[in-house]
Formats: C-alpha cells, sequence, structure tokens
C-alpha cells in the first residue's frame, strides 16, 4: 500500500550537511597556527546549525494530521 503523501524538502539532512562543513573550514582553510578567535565562530556556528538540524530531522517525521485511533479511513 503506498501513501500519496507529498515529498517533503529534506531541510533537515541539509542542515546536518551544512552544519559539518562549517566545522570542516576551520581545518580546511586556516593554517594549524592561526589565531583562535575565527575557529571558535565557526565552532559556535556549526553548534547552533547541528542543534537546528537535529530539531527539523525529528519534527521531518511527523505528520500534520492527528490519528483519532480508528483504522478504517471511511468512518467518520
Amino acid at each position: 500500500m503506498t501513501t500519496n503523501r507529498p515529498t517533503r524538502f529534506p531541510v533537515g539532512a541539509i542542515s546536518s550537511a551544512v552544519a559539518a562543513l562549517v566545522c570542516a573550514v576551520p581545518t580546511l582553510v586556516f593554517p594549524a597556527d592561526s589565531p583562535i578567535g575565527p575557529k571558535l565562530v565557526l565552532a559556535v556556528i556549526a553548534a547552533i546549525l547541528f542543534g537546528v538540524a537535529v530539531i527539523l530531522v525529528r519534527r521531518e517525521g511527523r505528520t500534520s494530521t492527528r490519528h483519532d485511533g480508528s483504522d478504517d479511513p471511511t468512518e467518520s
């Protein structure tokens, strides 16, 4: 049985990937002896993005309709 639910754009998964990229930028771009300030700012931004991504992923699986316990969709 297939459902005819509209496909949603995976915003949570994309946010998680962006957070991983932001977290990797200091290692890939800045030299090892660079100041800690920019690295710390990017780490904080990555942590916030990852937190938002977790919340979005947790919300993606939920449906907007309430289930009343009935198994027959034709019953009112």
